[in-house]
């Protein structure tokens, strides 16, 4: 597993990551989320001895990256897409890490098969597309079958194909038993694939969670009741939420009630025996869009105004 024990890291004045605790477990996708400049680069490459820590530890399965026997065997990681020199072919680039690690060349080609490059595997890196590009730093990471993987990023430039692609490999590699670490901003495919979030601001921990327990926790699900006699209605769902501070009604801009702490089903039967009728009833369900925004919006470093905004 990967443990980050007050994990910390100052260039100068500024506090990158600030004291960072969490552990990334086994046989689960763990999202890591945060704003631009939150600090979740610089926590991976620390993970990988790229970057020091100005104080605490990163570890994996209790040991520094550098201690371990095998480092390259037991972690893989896609930081950047453009690591590979961009003069060598991809299969030249895979067998040269092929080799420091003590790798057969029929690995190389197993990979490369894996993430669709083999027929591309003879060109030059120079004249990959990002998402070829992208497709090579996974088989990169793959190449020595380790059980810890860091992929940063790991859907940037490839087509609806690629992405599918990538969600199923990351589900599949933890259903494997093995630590997997995603860092990205797509809230849409991190809720698809994710078993486990760390959200970061401001280089600090802000949620560590299971991502529904999350999502239920910091957006706001509620039904959404259409009917022609809203007032009745909503006068009716006040009646019978009394005094439950958990339960309230709103009207929207379109007339449509929204309530808060009933079931839909509940909605449907207060209706139902006041005799208001009902042209439309739904669950709005939460999003973890909504749920990021809640949690990281005191921690955006740089945020956009409209111009109206800029000459208040």
């Amino acid at each position: 597993m990967l443990t980050a024990d007050r994990l910390t890291k100052r260039h100068g004045p500024r506090t990158a990551v600030d004291g960072l605790s969490f552990t990334v477990a086994p046989g689960r996708v763990t999202g890591f989320l945060g704003p631009n400049g939150a600090g979740k680069t610089t926590t991976m490459r620390m993970f990988l001895d790229l970057v020091r820590p100005t104080s605490g530890r990163a570890l994996v399965d209790g040991r520094r990256y550098g201690e371990l026997a095998w480092p390259a065997r037991e972690v893989g990681a896609l930081l950047e897409a453009g690591s590979a020199h961009p003069g060598r072919t991809g299969r030249a680039h895979l067998r040269a890490k092929a080799h420091v690690c003590g790798l057969p060349r029929i690995r190389v080609e197993e990979v490369l098969d894996e993430v669709g490059l083999t027929a591309a595997a003879g060109r030059r890196v120079g004249g990959y597309s990002l998402g070829m590009r992208q497709r090579l730093g996974v088989a990169d990471a793959l190449l020595a079958d380790p059980g810890v993987l860091l992929f940063d990023e790991p859907v940037n430039g490839l087509d609806l194909d690629g992405v599918r692609w990538m969600r199923e490999l990351t589900r599949r590699l933890a259903d494997q038993g093995r630590t997997v670490l995603v860092s990205s901003h797509l809230m849409s495919e991190v809720e698809q694939v994710a078993d486990h979030l760390l959200v970061v601001g401001r280089g600090r921990l802000v949620a560590d969670a299971p991502v529904q327990e999350l999502i239920g926790a910091w957006s706001h699900a509620h039904v959404v009741v259409h009917s022609p006699r809203p007032g009745p209605l909503r006068q009716c769902l006040e009646r019978a939420a009394g005094t439950d501070a958990r339960v309230r009604v709103e009207t929207s801009g379109d007339g449509a009630l929204r309530v808060f702490g009933l079931s839909p089903e509940r909605v449907g039967d207060l209706a139902h025996e006041a005799g208001t009728p009902v042209h439309g009833l739904w669950s709005q369900r939460a999003s973890l869009e909504q749920a990021y925004l809640e949690l990281t919006e005191n921690s955006v470093e740089h945020e956009a105004r409209t111009p109206e905004e800029v000459h208040a």
